[in-house]
C-alpha cells in the first residue's frame, strides 16, 4: 500500500526538526603536545615545574574566525601541593595597568617564553612571559606584539587559565575583532623552587606528592575549545620514593 505524499511530507518535516534540537555533540581533538616535569624526584620536596604546551595550529583563510581554546587546566601529580602564599602577591589589576613595573621583585615565580600566530607575514610572533603570584593563585604577563594578562587560579593540584580573546590591532573585542584574532600556539614557562619561612611553618610554591608508586608521577593538561570540543594530553615526570 503507498504512503500518501502528505504523510511522507510531515514525517520528513517531523524528522528535521527533531535533528535540529539535538545540539551537536563536542568532538574529542587531538591538536596539542604536552610536557609536564618536577625538577625534584624525591617526594614531599620543594621543587620547580616546567610546562610546556604546544599546538598543531595553521592560521584560517583571511576572512575566517579562528577555532579558539578558551580554558586549559593543568592537573599536576595527584598529591601535589600548591601554595601560592609561598611569594608575595602581585594583584593582577595592577599588572593590567602598571605592567612588570608595578610588581615587586618578589612577587615573581617564574616566567618563560610563547609563541602566538597571528594569520600575518609577522607570524610566529615571540612573547616574553613573566609569571607572579596573585591572591587568588597566579598570573602570566605576556609581552611582544601584544601585552596579554593571562590569571590562573589554583585548586588543590590544579591550574586553571582562562584564556582571553586578542584582538589583532587595530581591532577590538567591541567590534568583534574585525581584523583577525591572535592565537596562542606555544607556551614555555617554568616556575620556581620558593619558599618562604624555615621549618614546620615553611610555605613551599609547589610541594612533589607524598608518594612516588611507579616511578613516574603522572600530570595532564585539559584545553577547551570555543565550540566546546576538548582535547586531553598527558605527561610523566621521573621519580622515586
Amino acid at each position: 500500500m503507498s504512503v500518501p505524499r502528505r504523510s511522507l511530507s510531515i514525517t520528513a518535516a517531523v524528522s528535521a526538526a527533531v535533528l535540529l534540537a539535538v545540539p551537536a555533540v563536542a568532538a574529542v581533538r587531538n591538536e596539542h603536545t604536552f610536557k609536564l616535569t618536577l625538577a625534584a624526584k624525591t617526594t614531599k620536596t620543594s621543587s620547580a615545574v616546567s610546562f610546556s604546551t604546544d599546538r598543531n595550529y595553521t592560521a584560517p583563510a583571511a576572512g575566517t574566525k579562528p577555532l579558539l581554546v578558551t580554558k586549559v587546566v593543568f592537573a599536576l601529580p595527584k598529591g601535589t601541593k600548591i601554595n601560592v602564599a609561598a611569594a608575595t602577591p602581585c594583584a593582577i589589576a595592577t599588572l593590567q595597568t602598571q605592567g612588570s613595573a608595578g610588581c615587586k621583585a618578589k612577587t615573581a615565580i617564574g616566567g618563560g617564553t610563547a609563541v602566538a600566530i597571528t594569520g600575518t607575514a609577522l607570524d610566529p610572533v615571540k612573547e616574553q612571559v613573566a609569571v607572579y603570584a596573585t591572591k587568588t593563585g597566579m598570573a602570566a604577563y605576556l609581552t611582544g606584539l601584544q601585552t596579554v594578562v593571562i590569571p590562573l587560579t589554583v585548586k588543590g593540584s590544579r591550574l586553571t587559565a582562562v584564556l582571553p580573546r586578542i584582538c589583532l590591532p587595530p581591532g577590538t573585542l567591541a567590534k568583534d575583532c574585525p581584523t583577525g584574532e591572535i592565537v596562542l600556539k606555544t607556551l614555555d614557562i617554568k616556575l620556581k623552587a620558593k619558599t618562604k619561612g624555615s621549618g614546620a611553618s615553611a610555605k613551599r610554591l609547589v610541594t612533589t606528592p607524598p608518594a612516588c608508586a611507579s616511578g613516574t608521577w603522572k600530570s595532564s593538561a585539559t584545553y577547551t575549545f570555543s565550540n566546546g570540543d576538548t582535547d586531553v594530553q598527558t605527561s610523566t615526570s621521573k621519580c622515586h620514593g
